[in-house]
């Protein structure tokens, strides 16, 4: 009977062991001082009382603010702007034609891509070609400026006004020619092939920048005029990279002098919630590394800060955190 007894509370006492083993502890991990006043490019001292398995830093700084670690989307703010490049190819700035090609946008297309929606009043295109630098033609000016084929950068423009917040908008590219004959090294067309490269819209907020579309993630569709009557091989196309390609006729006229008309529609561009990348912080400690008494930090620019020390012990038990907050002034 002693026996059984004894064996049971060796039992009790090797069941409490493993729960013991089992606990992961609270991490003992203060930072000393918890109000910094500093300048700009002065290194911090953050000093430490304490240990953890792991500590991680978020300085406050833009992509490193703790409150935003597990955020995908902010609302939208700041400026829109759009860049484009332009070019003409085979040799056809040397004609006399006026630029066949206008950009758009628009908030209210309805995004049915037919062209009777695309060209119906309520769509209000707005035009903004003459905000923007094309490849010159003899309509336009001195011919030699742009060198035969060249992408011409087309400026970047502030379109935050020109567009209603809170709701999707549209970038669109029209080609549009009249019935015309020209004849070039024995070739008899009636439009250019045009092109259009590294378009790019972001969105410049207090946090930084964003991209909001880029030439390959447009999503470019093309709208063609019901009674467009275009050549094998001619017309809109998009490459790889998505480069926008629209080529009249070369060698054929237009039905009783209708010309061509292609529309290059992008995808709807929100501008309410905008996607963006959680915060990331710094590991400045893992578990392998010994205790840490100190850690430096320089910032760059003026302004309050909140920086952040996530302290943590962690096994296959569990999971134990603390937070430390530290209010930093950098004065210029």
């Amino acid at each position: 009977m002693k026996k059984k007894s004894l064996l049971f509370v060796l039992a009790a006492l090797s069941l409490v062991s493993c729960e013991s083993m089992e606990e992961v502890d609270n991490p003992t991990f203060d930072v000393l001082k918890t109000d910094i006043v500093a300048n700009v490019g002065d290194t911090l001292a953050f000093d430490f009382k304490g240990t953890a398995d792991v500590i991680t830093f978020y300085s406050g700084e833009f992509g490193n603010v703790y409150e935003y670690k597990d955020r995908t989307e902010r609302p939208f703010e700041g400026n829109l702007k759009l860049s484009f490049t332009t070019s003409v190819q085979n040799s056809y700035t040397i004609d006399p034609f006026p630029r066949e090609l206008d950009v758009f946008i628009s908030s209210d297309f309805n995004g049915n891509l037919n062209y009777a929606d695309v060209i119906s009043e309520s769509s209000q295109w707005d035009n903004i070609s003459d905000k923007f630098t094309f490849p010159i033609t003899s309509a336009d000016g001195t011919l030699a400026a742009v060198p035969v084929g060249a992408g011409t950068p087309d400026g970047k423009l502030d379109i935050t006004e020109l567009v209603e917040i809170g709701k999707s908008f549209y970038i669109a590219f029209r080609y549009k020619t009249v019935n015309r004959m020209a004849t070039n090294t024995g070739h008899t067309r009636n439009g250019r092939e045009w092109r259009v490269d590294a378009l790019s819209l972001i969105n410049e907020h207090p946090e930084g920048t964003s991209v909001l579309m880029s030439q390959n993630s447009a999503g470019w569709q093309f709208v063609n005029r019901d009674d467009n009557e275009i050549e094998t091989g001619r017309g809109g196309s998009l490459n790889s990279t998505g480069r926008i390609s629209i080529r009249g006729n070369q060698n054929a006229t237009y039905p009783a002098g209708a010309g061509i008309e292609i529309w290059a529609i992008s995808n709807p561009i929100s501008t309410g919630m905008a996607k963006t990348e959680p915060d990331r912080g710094i590991t400045i400690k893992n578990i392998s590394r010994n205790r840490l008494e100190s850690y430096t930090h320089v910032y760059n620019k003026p302004g309050d800060y909140k920086a952040v020390f996530v302290a943590a012990n962690s096994s296959i038990y569990g999971h134990q955190a603390v937070v430390r907050e530290v209010k930093v002034t950098v004065n210029p």
